[in-house]
Order: structure tokens, then C-alpha cells, then sequence
């Protein structure tokens, strides 16, 4: 998978969980007393294919059976372009060739 096409859908992906940030949720590294509606976000991802999870799922979500994950904090007012930039620039760092699939040691 080429990391355009990884941004792309991760842009999708960010576009359609915006929406359902309800006014109750809290991201577990939200500050004490901050009470702007929030969610995590966990891309798991192996070069090749992805999943994802929101919130804290206790080691049990989608992205869970990849080994190298990017995380980030939704906001109702996130960029979804800009924030699937940033989930993809972490997995650039885990040294990731999206040309080949395959993670460079």
C-alpha cells in the first residue's frame, strides 16, 4: 500500500468518525477538568492492510492484532486531512516502505 492511499483512506475514515464524537465522550489522555468532546484513535497497520479502533478497548480492538500502531486524539474541529497526515508520519517513523509493504529495519 503507498502511503497517498493510506492518508486517503485514513482521511475517510477520520471524516466519518468526527460525526459521531458525542458530547459525553473524553479522550483517556484528556487533561483533568477538560471537558471538550473527544476520541481516541488507534490505526494499526502492517504496511499492507489496516484496522483501527476508538476509545480504549482494552487490548482487544481492530488495530490490536497489527504490530506497529499510530494514535491520535479526535476533535469535533480535527482537519481530517491533517490528521491522517500525522497517523501516517507515525508510522514513517516505525520506518514503514509503503511501496513494499514491508517495515525497513
Amino acid at each position: 500500500m503507498k502511503a497517498s492511499e493510506l492518508k486517503a483512506e485514513l482521511t475517510d475514515l477520520v471524516r466519518d468518525l468526527i460525526p459521531t464524537i458525542a458530547d459525553d465522550y473524553r479522550s483517556a489522555s484528556q487533561e483533568l477538568g477538560d471537558e471538550t468532546p473527544s476520541m481516541d484513535l488507534t490505526i494499526g497497520c502492517d504496511g499492507d492492510s489496516w484496522s483501527y479502533q476508538t476509545g480504549d478497548n482494552s487490548f482487544t480492538g481492530g488495530a490490536y492484532g497489527y504490530a506497529d500502531w499510530s494514535v491520535t486524539t479526535l476533535y469535533r474541529d480535527s482537519k481530517p486531512e491533517d490528521v491522517a497526515e500525522e497517523l501516517v508520519r507515525q508510522f514513517d517513523s516505525e520506518g514503514w516502505d509503503f511501496e513494499s509493504g514491508e517495515q525497513q529495519s
